[in-house]
């Protein structure tokens, strides 16, 4: 790809060298810049790739993009690099710059698909993956990207023509045939691998492709170079995302989850969330783009007649509520708690946006199957579940919807993470030691920190759900996960309803700086082997 072209879409000052150099690679890892990239200078939290601007030069790149005007040594160098120099150009925010020079390197990949996007503090995942089970049911080919990692279809062809590199990070899908799932660590990638794995799904056929949003890839410009078709707001919650390395404040994160919002064709709001009149304001969308979903009276598409239904049969729950035109009907959910109705009710209205009929529609909503998301891995003479739950909101509303099933105990094994804010851990530890009937405290991503200093703000917020009771709460603390884990499954009594929350389809911890191995949904699996309750 010719220089030129790469930069065709972008605004930039040409510093040095020629515009007709051929780019035949990208990157933004100074670690990893080969002859023939095109580098992007990023001014990072704990690094600057232009202060190693000679290094670079030295490995002989095609383009170099900074936002820092380079010195007149640098410059030189560039111009006498091996073979036809290396271009240097100015752009304004290089951040910015990653998501287009991308895009435009794997040919525009999200301009031959249909585009949805979905943000808001919790429900994220689940509408994702709700609204990609939709459009499957469909027969429709999706690809999706969230915190369950990515999906596109499973292509034999195309994965064998993929670096050695790439193919490790692909595996077949556990829960839907047909796919491929990569992990990821981060809910939405940067703008380099976001558009790489767009260009995958193209390249398996994909038509549409869901992308879970959050408020820090908005933040830093991980979804540049994306029109979406449809985005959701799901709802926003005070006390998480704040302090630290994520959001200064409040309206940061409000104002991050609204810009969403102003790159999407149409944006679909919850109506009924307590901060949609602050978060409405900050959508810059006219009139005739923005379409409001709930139960107020002046919600556009408005959600009615909320039915809660328990099986004595199958001993499941399940939803329904009527939704008006678009979707013009009721809809049903076997996933439990009134806010399974938005988030199904989104990907309802998204469903019938791209075409899809009511029918397919609950068939798909009755059969979901989201890793790590309410999944309940067994079910016998107990049940097993593991959700994604991680701050005392979305674990109040979990362990609220568990309550549906109807459990003689329900038990909660739990961590909170280090190097986030102290309200998280708790509101957990309230959450847990008000609603669960017995409580297992362990670690979860303890990062930096130690588990006792952890620990000891989930104590304050086990004191607060005893004062709530009126008693003490039952629990007990084993520090190791896996043996947490172990011991819930191992001591389980009929009619218990295990919930083992925090990392949901996650594997991995960190920990003391390092990524370690770890899986809530393998190893669960692995104890119920043991114990002879699955093959």
């Amino acid at each position: 790809m010719k220089v030129k072209t790469l930069l065709e879409r972008i605004s930039y000052r040409l510093l040095a060298g020629s515009l007709e150099g051929e780019v035949t690679g990208i990157c933004q890892d100074s670690r990893k810049v080969k002859a023939g990239d095109c580098f992007i200078c990023l001014t990072g939290t704990t690094f600057d790739s232009h202060k190693v601007l000679p290094d670079i030069l030295a490995a002989h790149p095609a383009l170099v993009v900074v936002e820092k005007v380079p010195t007149e040594a640098e410059l030189t160098a560039a111009e006498n690099s091996a073979g036809a120099g290396t271009t240097v150009v100015l752009v304004e925010d290089s951040r910015k710059a990653v998501g287009h020079l991308s895009s435009a390197f794997y040919g525009y990949p999200s301009e031959h698909m249909t585009m949805l996007g979905v943000t808001g503090s919790k429900g994220k995942t689940t509408v994702t993956d709700s609204t990609a089970a939709v459009l499957r049911e469909a027969g429709l080919k999706v690809g999706t990207v969230g915190s369950s990692g990515c999906t596109f279809p499973y292509d034999a062809d195309f994965e064998d023509q993929l670096p050695e590199e790439e193919k490790k990070k692909i595996r077949p899908s556990e829960e839907t045939e047909g796919l491929s799932w990569y992990e990821l660590y981060n809910s939405t990638p940067d703008g380099m691998e976001l558009q790489k794995l767009l260009s995958y799904m193209v390249q398996t056929g994909c038509t549409h492709a869901v992308v879970e949003v959050s408020s820090q890839a908005m933040k830093m410009s991980r979804v540049e170079g994306i029109t979406f078709d449809y985005a959701v707001f799901t709802n926003l919650e005070k006390g998480d995302h704040i302090g630290g390395a994520e959001h200064k404040d409040f309206d940061e994160y409000l104002h991050c989850k609204a810009a969403l919002m102003n790159q999407s064709r149409l944006a679909l709001l919850n109506r009924d969330n307590a901060f949609y009149e602050d978060y409405r304001a900050a959508v810059t969308l006219s009139a005739e783009q923005v379409k409001t979903f709930g139960q107020n009276e002046e919600a556009d598409i408005r959600l009615s007649g909320f039915e809660s239904l328990y099986h004595e049969e199958t001993h499941d729950p399940e939803i329904s509520f009527d939704v008006t035109a678009p979707v013009d009907g009721r809809v049903h959910c076997h996933l439990p708690g009134e806010i399974s109705m938005y988030n199904a009710a989104a990907a309802a209205i998204m469903g019938t946006y791209c075409g899809v009929d009511l029918e397919t529609i609950n068939r798909a909503l009755m059969n979901l199957n989201i890793r790590g998301r309410f999944d309940i891995i067994y079910d016998g003479a107990f049940r097993v579940c593991i959700d994604f739950a991680h701050n005392g909101i979305s674990l109040k509303k979990h362990l609220e919807a568990c309550r549906a099933y109807e459990p003689k105990r329900l038990v909660c094994v739990f961590g909170a993470s280090g190097g986030r804010t102290k309200d998280r851990r708790t509101g957990m530890g309230e959450a847990a030691s008000s609603l669960a009937d017995f409580t297992i405290i362990c670690e979860e991503h303890n990062r930096m920190e130690t588990f006792e200093a952890i620990l000891r703000d989930i104590l304050e917020g086990v004191e607060a759900g005893e004062a709530t009771l009126g008693r003490q709460a039952d629990y007990m603390v084993i520090p190791n996960r896996e043996k947490a884990i172990r011991f819930a499954i191992e001591n389980a009594r009929d009619g218990d309803f295990i919930t083992i929350v925090g990392l949901g389809g996650e594997t991995y911890q960190f920990m003391k700086g390092k990524v370690l191995y770890h899986s809530d949904i393998d190893y669960s699996k692995g104890v119920l082997r043991d114990m002879g309750l699955i093959s």
